[in-house]
């Protein structure tokens, strides 16, 4: 199932995502060649989102805030599906008034029917250092006295849950050597941690941080590497896209680790197309000068598999698709064009962007499923040329397999906008601020799909005419067909 973009610095982990209820991994959605809906619309009057009462004053003014604010009196908070239910659930990571909260546990409120629930002390890992797990963390904070350790959060043991990655450690050596210390969920905290080795053997702390560029010398022996589920099967691998010791690893092939729920294996080849050049998960360089094409790994027809995308061959006279079909053990030699039908000057060249930048032509974005089918739609949320992009409307173009037009995406179809906003409200990816001075009235807001149906909706967390918004509940606003 494709996921709504979701910024939770997960690296590359969640591109292999849970099916929905009743979907099984690896199935193939039902497209039945129907033509896709000519026009979508958001609720007129949005659903309120009941929120947890007798939490701090401005904890749920936004979705997500990467850090506690101490000074205004603001937690650290996610939105994370720790419960397995495909809906992400409301965590604080960290609280200003309570010391406990990222130590010795998290605070989750799980998502239900129209809010979040009862909140559950989700237990972290024993022992831990005030403020150890209060901030994700890609490095080692080993500056003060407590261990404040790198951790991720990604499904490592194979079932629907994920669990607590701790990646690097001031106190615990053995991860610098070559493995990662595992604390698996167990749907209302972590339990103990397991050490998962990781073979061949590289320098000291090369799988700290995923990372697109080797590092070869005399003394230097790390891989560019990520982590993804390659083949759908639930858990992440470790996939070596360029090493020092190995020449054809990102020419002919990649190296993956294969993860079977309890050990990575020694490292075995995953096929790449020959003339790419893959040397890392993914590349925006526009370096076709060079015969090196942007490319990156996505889920496009929803079997739960990442293919490898070029959206544009440099080759190629127009604006098609070049999509590489992920085979179980190695993506296709031949890629297959898919239709592509945005303007030429509208250049999309990875899976997201919340900003639009006009210098360089490019638009904000975001490629995920939108309308419910599981499979990849584009969704231009702002426009350099068509200024009513972003305050009237979105346009996505659907993925559809309908007759007569080829396999891809589909002609673009209006999303129009919530009314009675300021212009420039919904223009981007996400409205992390609101602006409400003067006669403005800008919501902060995001794109999320609450309810678990496949389709995100537009989450208002705070407004300015309304300020029980953010403290008693969102506004969500479903989006449906108009045509209906």
């Amino acid at each position: 199932m494709i996921r709504a973009a979701v910024p939770v610095l997960l690296a590359l982990a969640s591109l292999g995502c849970t099916g929905a209820e009743g979907s099984g991994r690896g199935q193939l959605p039902d497209r039945d060649a129907e033509a896709p809906c000519a026009g979508w619309t958001y609720d007129v009057a949005p659903a309120r989102w009941v929120l947890p009462a007798g939490v701090s004053t401005g904890a749920f003014t936004r979705a997500e805030r990467g850090a506690a604010d101490c000074v205004e009196g603001l937690p650290a908070t996610r939105l994370f599906d720790l419960t397995g239910d495909d809906r992400p659930d409301f965590v604080m990571l960290s609280d200003c008034d309570d010391p406990a909260v990222g130590a010795s546990m998290w605070r989750v409120w799980p998502a239900v029917a129209g809010g979040f629930g009862d909140e559950i002390p989700w237990a972290l890992p024993a022992d831990s250092a005030p403020g150890a797990f209060g901030v994700l963390r890609s490095a080692a904070d080993c500056s003060g006295e407590g261990d404040l350790p790198a951790f991720r959060l990604d499904r490592l043991d194979g079932d629907e849950l994920m669990d607590l990655v701790v990646t690097e450690s001031c106190a615990d050596e053995t991860l610098a050597d070559g493995a990662w210390r595992v604390y698996p969920s167990t749907g209302v905290g972590f339990g103990p941690g397991v050490l998962r080795p990781i073979t061949p053997s590289y320098d000291s702390g090369s799988f700290v941080t995923p990372g697109n560029e080797e590092s070869c010398g005399a003394t230097e022996n790390s891989p560019a590497w990520g982590a993804v589920d390659l083949d759908g099967d639930g858990p992440i691998d470790i996939v070596l896209t360029d090493t020092c010791d190995t020449e054809t690893v990102g020419l002919t092939h990649w190296a993956r680790l294969a993860n079977d729920g309890a050990a990575f294996s020694a490292a075995e080849p995953w096929g790449i197309p020959g003339e790419l050049a893959a040397d890392r998960l993914s590349r925006d360089l526009g370096a076709c000068a060079i015969g090196m094409p942007d490319y990156f790994l996505l889920d496009v027809v929803g079997d739960d598999q990442p293919d490898l995308v070029v959206p544009h061959p440099c080759a190629a006279q127009g604006s098609d698709w070049t999509v590489y079909s992920n085979e179980g053990a190695g993506f296709a030699s031949i890629g297959a064009v898919r239709r592509a039908p945005w303007s030429l000057n509208v250049l999309v060249n990875q899976r997201e962007r919340t900003a639009p930048d006009c210098a360089r032509s490019f638009p904000a974005w975001v490629l995920d499923d939108a309308d419910g089918d599981q499979d990849a739609d584009l969704t231009i949320t702002a426009s350099c040329t068509d200024l009513a992009v972003g305050n009237a409307r979105w346009d996505l173009y659907a993925y559809t397999a309908s007759p007569g037009g080829g396999e891809g995406w589909s002609d673009a179809a209006p999303i129009a906008l919530p009314t009675g906003y300021s212009t420039g409200s919904f223009a981007g990816g996400t409205g992390e601020t609101p602006g409400c001075a003067g006669t403005a009235n800008r919501p902060a807001w995001v794109r999320r799909d609450l309810d678990g149906d496949g389709k995100p909706e537009l989450v208002v967390t705070e407004a300015c005419a309304d300020p029980t918004i953010g403290t008693d509940a969102w506004l969500v606003y479903e989006m449906t067909c108009a045509a209906e």
